[in-house]
């Protein structure tokens, strides 16, 4: 543990991630306060006044007479809406999304990964080859076949992109099951007596949670980076919600008179994207075993 500590504390990448990760965090939950802007508080006649205006740092607008002059950091999209304020406000979208798809492909590729590692022989192929005929499909289409079937909404949004990301995590725990139960503390539990179940939950499944860790944290970015791509192609929640693939989807056609509706939910998509990457590669190195001290 003393080791890991030392590691994590000489770990640059991880501490810039987490900072990345923690302020998008503070963010969204204070996206309200910060811009003024949320789905209920629009006027869409008000807002039709303020329709593709540049950010207030980059050059001022001379608005009507009798429209009121708000200052917009990131500009306005067609409908009038602030891109920042919908951007902020979307992040918890895809904070929700990302943290609960990973808890379903942990949930369901855990005890998966955990019974075939741990028994083997027909069951385990069998668990294999139905995971590898589900990773034969590219996770995109995957997921668009999931959301198709169940229907578009944000709930399904979400198991789909969990769903597709369950063989990842069932192979590396059974990889390294594979290894934990022939280890002498795992033996000698059998030996005297304990029942496999309590083996799992004692012995092995805990000696196997630096892999999940890490693989979680990595796949919440997976996770979002899907929520976008499906949210772009039309198969993410309602037209109109501040979900970040949708609203790049819903402004590409601004792209030459008003960029900055695509640019900021594109770079918001980046940054907290790298945020979890950095935070999961650190990870690894942190729990790595074979790490140095």
């Amino acid at each position: 543990m003393s080791r890991a500590l030392r590691r994590a504390a000489r770990h640059k990448g991880m501490w810039v991630g987490g900072v990345i990760v923690l302020v998008w965090v503070v963010l969204a939950l204070l996206a309200v306060p910060l811009t003024g802007w949320s789905p209920g508080t629009v006027d869409p006649d008000l807002a039709l006044d303020y329709q593709s205006l540049p950010p207030s740092w980059l050059r001022s607008v001379e608005l009507p007479p009798d429209v009121e002059p708000r200052r917009f950091l990131a500009g306005t999209d067609d409908g009038g809406n602030d891109v920042l304020g919908r951007v902020l406000y979307g992040a918890r979208y895809s904070l929700v999304i990302g943290f609960v798809a990973v808890a379903i492909s942990v949930a369901l590729g855990v005890p998966l990964g955990l019974v075939s590692g741990y028994y083997g022989g027909r069951l385990d192929g069998l668990i294999m080859r139905c995971l590898d005929v589900v990773m034969a499909f590219p996770t995109i289409l995957l997921a668009i076949g999931i959301v198709t079937v169940l229907g578009q909404s944000l709930t399904n949004l979400m198991i789909a992109v969990g769903l597709v990301g369950v063989p990842g995590v069932a192979r590396q725990l059974r990889a390294q099951v594979l290894v934990v139960r022939e280890l002498e503390y795992v033996q000698a539990a059998r030996a005297l007596g304990a029942g496999h179940l309590r083996v799992l939950g004692l012995h092995v499944l805990p000696n196997c949670l630096a892999p999940i860790i890490v693989l979680a944290t990595l796949g919440t970015a997976t996770a979002i980076l899907e929520t976008a791509g499906l949210g772009f192609v039309g198969l993410g929640p309602e037209p109109g919600t501040p979900e970040w693939g949708l609203m790049i989807s819903e402004s590409r056609n601004l792209i030459s008179r008003a960029p900055w509706a695509v640019i900021t939910p594109g770079a918001a998509i980046v940054l907290l994207v790298l945020g979890f990457n950095l935070v999961g590669d650190g990870l690894r190195d942190v729990l790595d075993p074979r790490g140095r001290a």
